[in-house]
């Protein structure tokens, strides 16, 4: 028996026990799970060094996600109707705390530091008659900060009426339904101003509380692309065709509680959309490539791009111009009444 005879023995074993302990359920098939369900290990680890660093970096330099979610909240209590008097009492000296450390620290951007001093000078003008002690103190700490100079439009609330609608509907069907997954691509290089581009549209994605708790690493050298994309599952047979790769990083770091641990999925994903689509519209095809959580796999993948323990791989894109000699698949979607309901189930209300 040969090695790869081998393999499909051990894998065919493993199998078997998990439909047992599935099949079985109750009390001893969780049992059994929670013993043999390593990938559940392996997330619990991620989650409790992501708060670890979470509480390093607030303990040695000011916390920038801590930052960017309560100066948020702030942004929404402004937004509130009626706005009250007195409101954020119970983080506002920690906000500003944290604003002057992360400024001592050099850590935040242009765009970051007008966005915190827009939204604190908004907070204080509002909250100007509030008898509140912390408040006042908190007022003394901000105003004391110098105020950066950047050139960039005021960041505060503004009115939703100010909005505009830019694209139609039809136009934006139209772009959604010419994506598709392509796996066959020209050596031709993207051009990183393009991708640059796609990100700006990606970071204007949805983040629970503006945290933006992922990063995207690029392989834009057809070697480096190649060997990253044959780490995942699937890319057998047309991962060395591809010339471009971004793998979607999520850093659990940026939490300091396990009840957010979902949040670098469901944020990167509404991020990554927004990157397949803008590197579409200009021409630029993309194929989603879904991330296993094995073992031997995270360990690789963690060796190539340098991860950190708090750091966990969401997906890969690949992404490239589209050979137009290739075949894609058609992926034949579901029709709308098949995944929408509308109202409670009967009986629920």
């Amino acid at each position: 028996m040969d090695k790869k005879d081998v393999k499909v023995v051990l894998v065919t074993v493993k199998e078997a026990v998990r439909s047992t302990f599935f099949r079985r359920g109750g009390r001893l098939g969780r049992a059994m799970y929670r013993v043999l369900g390593t990938s559940h290990n392996r997330e619990m680890n991620a989650v409790f060094s992501g708060a670890a660093e979470f509480y390093r970096v607030d303990r040695s330099r000011g916390q920038r996600f801590a930052l960017r979610r309560h100066v948020h909240m702030l942004e929404k209590g402004l937004c509130m109707r009626p706005r009250r008097e007195t409101f954020a009492v119970d983080y506002i000296e920690t906000t500003v705390g944290d604003l002057r450390k992360c400024m001592a620290g050099n850590e935040l951007s242009d765009i970051e530091l007008k966005w915190c001093f827009d939204v604190l000078s908004a907070y204080f003008d509002a909250t100007s008659t509030s008898p509140n002690a912390r408040i006042r103190r908190a007022r003394d700490e901000f105003l004391g900060l110098a105020r950066p100079e950047v050139p960039i439009q005021e960041s505060a609330p503004y009115e939703v009426g100010t909005l505009q609608d830019v694209v139609s509907i039809k136009a934006l069907e139209a772009l959604a339904v010419s994506r598709t997954s392509v796996r066959s691509y020209h050596s031709k290089p993207v051009d990183r101003g393009a991708i640059d581009r796609a990100l700006i549209v990606a970071l204007e994605s949805p983040s629970a509380c503006n945290r933006v708790p992922w990063t995207m690493r690029i392989m834009d050298n057809p070697e480096d692309a190649r060997l990253v994309a044959g780490v995942a599952m699937g890319t057998a047979g047309y991962s060395e065709q591809v010339s471009n790769v971004a793998v979607l990083v999520g850093n659990l770091g940026a939490y300091s509680n396990e009840r957010d641990r979902h949040l670098i999925y469901i944020d990167g994903s509404l991020a990554a959309m927004s990157f397949i689509l803008a590197l579409q519209a200009q021409g630029v095809s993309s194929c989603c490539v879904n991330w296993p959580d094995i073992g031997t796999r995270e360990k690789k993948m963690a060796s190539l791009l340098g991860l950190e323990q708090h750091e966990r791989v969401v997906m890969l894109i690949l992404f490239g111009y589209a050979d137009e000699q290739g075949l894609t698949p058609y992926s034949g979607k579901l029709p709308v009444d098949a995944i929408r309901t509308f109202g409670l189930p009967s009986g629920r209300a």
